[in-house]
């Protein structure tokens, strides 16, 4: 398969990721938050549209219309994707590098090779899913400026506000995010990082750690990212809020669940330990109990009785403690779910 990724054009500090699927309505708000970033250098936001089937292309074709200097742009297609390269009108430090897959990458290695002319010459990566976005003009130079000023952490993040799409549901903020330093443990143990929030040194993705997960194709959500950032330097909470995160129809309940993808869900969250180390091994197996008991439950509501049963054949005799806690915080967990809504 040929990829033929633009090489860099300048000396970018900060490559900016942004993945999307399906998430026309969104799109916008992520790339006007990148786009009104002050900063005193330039950086790359590589804008990955995953061939997304409700018009997010044409959404983000419309945008660089209206909103770079296309008389300037630069324009490639390889075997994976068109690319299109080109500089906010009036924010000449902002680029963007739009590359519209032909076909969902998902988590396939590919995707990676997009990634890695950029993290070669960018010492620093800056997150945001399609859905999120920044509300903060200094979010990238203020957390510059921390990273570069305290060479011992490998990553840092900040508050966000949390929006519910649903008329019922408030606003509010996503975590009590402090200004401190946070272990690898609570930041397994507790979702309390906002992935817009997330600025990191690009060299962790040279580590072994990372690799390991490119090699058995693990699920590369936030989780292991942030793991590995734990396990080469100290992580930096910010308690200021910039952006937001935003809560919409589309997460697993509304999707349907095969027994094949929670089985592989629960097969690398018991690799953890294995990779980062010992100290995460009651943790794993604590997430993956109650995992498992909220995916036995969803099959319950869907009065799927044959995924029941084969979900709950995912257990372990010698996790059955921690099954069984799990069995029993469930409803005190789907309280606390619902409040927070």
């Amino acid at each position: 398969m040929n990829i033929s990724v633009p090489l860099p054009d300048k000396d970018y500090k900060i490559l900016v990721r942004c993945i999307t699927y399906n998430q026309s309505k969104y799109i916008c708000d992520a790339l006007n938050g990148f786009a009104i970033q002050e900063t005193d250098f330039p950086f790359i936001c590589i804008v990955v549209n995953d061939a997304s089937k409700d018009g997010n292309q044409e959404v983000i074709k419309q945008y660089a219309n209206d909103n770079c200097d296309m008389s300037k742009a630069e324009i490639s297609e390889d075997d994976i994707s068109t690319y299109i390269r080109v500089s906010h009108k009036t924010n000449t430090n902002c680029v963007f590098l739009f590359c519209l897959l032909k076909v969902n990458l998902y988590c396939k290695p590919e995707k990676q090779e997009i990634y890695k002319p950029y993290r070669a010459i960018c010492e620093y990566e800056a997150i945001c899913e399609g859905d999120d976005y920044w509300i903060e003009a200094h979010k990238l130079q203020v957390q510059y400026d921390w990273l570069d000023k305290h060479s011992d952490y490998s990553m840092c993040f900040h508050n966000a506000y949390e929006i519910w799409d649903s008329k019922d549901e408030k606003n509010s903020l996503f975590s009590n995010i402090q200004n401190r330093e946070y272990g690898g443990t609570e930041i397994f143990g507790n979702w309390i990082i906002p992935t817009a929030s997330v600025f990191l040194r690009t060299k962790l993705y040279s580590t072994i750690e990372y690799n390991t997960i490119l090699i058995k194709k693990m699920a590369r959500g936030d989780t292991p990212t942030f793991l590995t950032a734990a396990n080469y330097g100290k992580i930096r909470g910010m308690s200021d809020v910039m952006s937001v995160y935003r809560r919409n129809a589309g997460g697993f309940t509304q999707k349907k669940i095969s027994v094949q993808s929670v089985s592989k869900f629960v097969s690398d969250l018991r690799q953890y330990p294995l990779i980062w180390g010992n100290e995460y091994k009651k943790l794993s197996q604590s997430i993956t109990n109650k995992a498992i008991v909220d995916f036995e439950m969803y099959s319950l509501k869907k009065m799927d009785f044959h995924s029941f049963k084969e979900i709950h054949n995912i257990v372990r005799h010698e996790e059955f403690v921690y099954y069984i806690s799990a069995l029993f915080s469930y409803p005190i967990r789907m309280i606390h779910n619902k409040m927070k809504k």
